[in-house]
């Protein structure tokens, strides 16, 4: 019984973190045409959100030590109350490309509507050598 608690235990595991690594890739999956620079973005910095804005961590993010880079998760931003943008870390790889999905207004109110309008900006990772 022990064993069979215990594999139980772990499939389910396994289950919660594939599911979040299929929902991040959505996120850029969403994203149409060329995926260009985000210039000056408001939602580069997860750690000072933007006056007016709310944060909500919807898949919590993860730090790969071994390139430094946040390398998973999804921030949701709203203000007063409608969807403004998404920001996807990534699949779990160590790359330091960040995606945002423009939302402003809140046009794309589900994170899996296509159609949305991308950019993408790269993070400082603590070992930036990528």
């Amino acid at each position: 019984m022990k064993y069979l608690s215990t594999t139980l235990l772990i499939a389910l595991f396994a289950v919660f973190f594939t599911s979040c690594s299929e929902e991040s890739t959505e996120h850029q999956q969403a994203c149409t045409g060329d995926i260009e620079i985000c210039q000056d973005h408001i939602f580069s910095d997860h750690e000072n959100v933007p006056e007016g804005y709310e944060q909500d961590i919807q898949i919590p993010l993860r730090i790969d030590e071994s390139c430094g880079c946040i390398v998973e998760g999804v921030i949701r931003y709203t203000k007063g109350g409608e969807l403004w943008a998404y920001v996807d870390y990534g699949n779990g790889d160590c790359d330091p490309t960040v995606i945002v999905r423009d939302c402003s207004g809140g046009d794309c109110d589900h994170h899996k509507k296509s159609g949305s309008q991308c950019c993408q900006f790269l993070q400082y990772c603590g070992n930036n050598a990528l």
